[in-house]
């Protein structure tokens, strides 16, 4: 009984608890929404920043530029305008380097980077010894004007950053965005019901290969998946191919690793291989019936030629016009008629060069009945042309998509039992997170540890690392503290392949609705991103 009202007791606490923090926060909101929105007759005071540039108005208000996004190009200075941004935040006082987070793509970058931020340091340190050094001749000026401090104040600072940094040297954020993220669910391993001293896999292949080789162990236990693998294999050897199906079965493994895979995963969980050749089946079918209905009227009309005693090279274009096309339909092809065909339809042209009395009156009479033959055949290609080229194109995919779910069972056995994890589930594990909680619990030391995040090679960043960053960069907004990106305007990204600067002009926008769709506030942060060159 006494537990029992403990228990109680602990849970009401929290509920008020947590229900004081709500009403907090929506009252702080409320004051925000009142500052800058209702009243226009407030008059916002804002401390200024010597030399920085970073500022806008917002309703005639002053507004912080607190997220940069630099773009350049290779060998223009991205890494020195990250290291400068740096400093000219860590320079604050000593510790303060222990609240930045720099986020590469790279273990290559990220050594770069932390060799660069030291030895800056130690140059801006000591400007009589180093007088030479890009530190000093470019960077300590530019620090100077954008802090205010003197020069010899600047390379104080220095000094005192540079000791604070090698003595607590683990708290140097420099790393790249998987060993943050790993670093993360490391953290919470218990929490995501992970074992807590699991290892990360990097190789895909190692245990695609070990899960295909268990899948087709079991050909001959499993009633469904021996009859899939059997159709599969007897399917590539009619197609005259390698009746080796293991590649293929690895090669659509391959997409439980991907982005795009991991959006249909649980989708796929639900396909099995009965159901894959009840698909298959029906595609047949439905492929066989189509045929059939077209080549009926093309065999109509081609009986209608032959009766008649019409050459095909005597209609217009000869082997490339309609007579052609009602051969190649009636023995099964299925394509559309291309523009002799049309030609002879539309401008009535029937007959060709060859002047064969004979021939041209033949064509002539019994050009109604072969129009009549071509719109039958028309009709059906305009209703149907498009699903069934759809379907033979899904159907080159159908086998591996019924044994994929079984492929990603496999797996999971092959992780469990090496008590691995592959590096891309990282960013998987905390999407699931983010999209169940408005506020991430996984995220609660990090948003308070790190106030600036300084994210470099954004083109590299996929689509998922960005969402899972953006939380912790909207936090950091939230509380007006200063953000940066930085990229190569003319290097396609190494995750997707695509350019993903290509709009990134307008990128912004994209990043500022997100943050704005986490803030849930319409009109706070139009003033507060900014585009630059290095």
């Amino acid at each position: 009984m006494v537990w029992f009202f403990n228990e109680k007791w602990v849970l009401t606490h929290f509920f008020i608890h947590r229900a004081i923090n709500v009403i907090s926060i929506v009252l702080f909101w409320f004051l925000i929404v009142r500052v800058f929105i209702w009243n226009e007759n407030i008059e916002l005071e804002l401390p200024a920043i010597k030399g920085n540039a970073f500022f806008s108005t917002f309703r005639n208000y002053p507004v912080m530029k607190n997220f940069i996004v630099y773009k350049s190009s290779a060998g223009s200075g991205k890494t020195y305008t990250l290291v400068r941004e740096y400093l000219f935040l860590a320079i604050s006082y000593p510790s303060y380097f222990k609240q930045i987070l720099a986020i590469t793509f790279t273990n290559k970058a990220a050594n770069e980077m932390k060799n660069r931020v030291v030895t800056s340091l130690l140059h801006l340190s000591n400007p009589n010894k180093f007088n030479d050094s890009a530190a000093i001749r470019f960077m300590l000026p530019d620090l100077s004007e954008r802090t205010g401090l003197l020069p010899e104040q600047v390379a104080l600072k220095a000094g005192e950053v540079l000791s604070a940094l090698l003595h607590d040297y683990d708290d140097f954020a420099v790393r790249t965005i998987d060993s943050f993220v790993s670093r993360i669910i490391r953290t919470f391993a218990h929490d995501l019901h992970l074992p807590v001293d699991f290892e990360i896999e990097m190789d895909q292949d190692v245990l695609l290969i070990d899960a295909t080789d268990r899948l087709i162990a079991k050909a001959g236990i499993d009633p469904e998946l021996t009859r899939i693998l059997i159709e599969f294999t007897e399917s590539k050897a009619e197609d005259e191919k390698s009746w080796h199906i293991e590649t293929d079965i690895r090669l659509a493994g391959k997409s439980l690793f991907s982005e795009d895979g991991y959006k249909f995963a649980s989708q796929l969980k639900e396909i099995t291989p009965a159901k894959v050749l009840i698909i298959i089946r029906e595609v047949r079918k439905f492929h066989a019936e189509f045929r059939e209905s077209i080549a009926s009227p093309a065999k109509e009309a081609l009986q209608i030629i032959k009766d008649n005693h019409v050459e095909i090279e005597s209609f217009y274009f000869g082997r490339q016009g309609i007579g052609s096309f009602f051969n190649a339909i009636a023995n099964g092809q299925v394509k559309l008629p291309n523009s002799r065909v049309v030609d002879t339809i539309q401008k009535d042209s029937w007959i060709g060069n060859k002047k064969d009395i004979i021939q041209c009156e033949a064509i002539q009479r019994i050009k109604p009945d072969l129009l009549e033959k071509y719109l039958q055949i028309e009709k059906l290609l305009d209703k149907e042309y498009s699903s069934f080229k759809l379907l033979e194109l899904v159907s080159r995919n159908l086998y591996q998509l019924g044994v994929i779910s079984a492929v990603e069972k496999e797996l999971e056995e092959v992780k469990k039992e090496r008590n691995v994890l592959h590096v891309s589930e990282f960013n998987k594990l905390i999407t699931d997170i983010i999209i169940r909680e408005p506020v991430p619990f996984i995220y609660e030391r990090t948003g308070e540890k790190y106030k600036h995040y300084l994210v470099d090679e954004f083109q590299d960043t996929s689509e998922l690392q960005w969402k899972n960053l953006l939380p912790l960069i909207t936090n950091s907004l939230a509380t007006a503290q200063f953000n940066l990106v930085v990229g190569d305007g003319n290097k396609p990204s190494i995750v997707s392949g695509t350019d993903k600067w290509s709009s990134l002009c307008s990128y912004p926008i994209y990043l500022l609705l997100m943050v704005r769709k986490y803030l849930q506030m319409p009109d706070m942060l139009s003033g507060t991103i900014m585009m630059r060159n290095c």
